[in-house]
């Protein structure tokens, strides 16, 4: 039987944030105005970085790609 080590909520730490160009800490700056929170951040091998953000009041998860560009219609799948 294998446990599930996932539980709980991610910590955000400075080395988190210091993944994410200026450019996407800008965009997720202005978007924390309205809800938005950096849930975590994706940075695959040889790919650009991407931030995963969701916005709990409208039940709602979106991605800023590197260039600082908000994206609510992406293909990406997430487990709740």
């Amino acid at each position: 039987m294998t446990r599930e080590r996932r539980t709980g909520n991610p910590v955000l730490t400075r080395e988190t944030f210091s993944y994410l160009s200026q450019q996407q800490l800008s965009t997720l700056n202005r978007l924390e105005r309205f809800g938005w929170n950096l849930k975590f951040v994706r940075h695959p091998l040889f790919q650009d970085v991407t931030a995963v953000i969701s916005n709990p009041e409208i039940s709602d998860v979106a991605i800023i790609e590197d260039d600082g560009t908000f994206i609510t219609d992406h293909d990406l799948f997430f487990r709740n």
